[in-house]
């Protein structure tokens, strides 16, 4: 699209190497078709770069990102009121969002987070350890580290 508006310019295949190598790797064929679309339909004289495409990019994913009442009104309706769980279901709204899903599916879905994956604070406001995910007993330092044998 870039080289039939500069009229068919011919490209080398270490330029679209360097251009696409330059891409955002969370950037979407139809995102980058449309970044192509709105930078040339308002300047048409100027040749598009890869960091175009970036910002246009980053630019479509801010603008779905839920607003922070939106976040606040899930997290309310789901009963989050840890610090720790909230800040792993702003990281993984914020995530989703980064991977491309829109900002309703990203608060659906980031719901369906397993809580053992992530520290919580239990209602006394004590930190739970990890869980062990065959026995679902709490994770002991000593059982990461060892124990220690008393030497004789």
């Amino acid at each position: 699209m870039i080289r039939h508006h500069h009229g068919d310019a011919t490209f080398d295949v270490e330029y679209v190497n360097m251009f696409h190598g330059e891409l955002d790797p969370k950037v979407t064929l139809p995102m980058a078709l449309e970044a192509v679309r709105s930078f040339y339909a308002a300047q048409s004289d100027k040749w598009m770069q890869a960091a175009d495409i970036n910002a246009y990019a980053k630019r479509m994913r801010d603008r779905n990102r839920p607003s922070e009442a939106a976040i606040c009104d899930a997290m309310q309706r789901a009963g989050i009121t840890g610090v720790r769980e909230e800040q792993a279901y702003r990281r993984a709204v914020n995530q989703m969002v980064a991977e491309g899903k829109n900002a309703q599916d990203a608060l659906q879905a980031a719901f369906s987070m397993q809580p053992d994956k992530f520290i919580t604070a239990n209602r006394n406001g004590r930190i739970q350890p990890r869980q062990n995910v065959l026995t679902r007993q709490p994770t002991r330092l000593r059982d990461i580290l060892g124990e220690e044998k008393p030497t004789d």
